[in-house]
């Protein structure tokens, strides 16, 4: 039999707010090893986040030779 995915999605997902900061929610998705957040606009769906977005905006921030090492040490972590 083949399982749909209604039957294998998260029942209740992990929900954010647009104007949440992107350090709580980087934070909360570590802790909790999430690897998205639906970001809902009241009962509506605005958008999902995903850890790999949160990746591309520390290395935008970050920068400069080395990166690719950093980045897989801290995806060790969230793991």
């Amino acid at each position: 039999e083949k399982v749909k995915v209604e039957e294998a999605m998260t029942a209740e997902p992990f929900q954010v707010a647009p104007a949440d900061t992107l350090a709580s929610v980087a934070r909360a998705m570590a802790d909790n090893k999430y690897g998205a957040a639906v970001v809902m606009e009241g009962s509506k769906l605005d958008d999902v986040f995903t850890m790999t977005d949160a990746l591309r905006i520390l290395a935008d921030q970050l920068g400069g030779p080395g990166l690719e090492d950093g980045l897989r040490e801290a995806a060790k972590h969230l793991a």
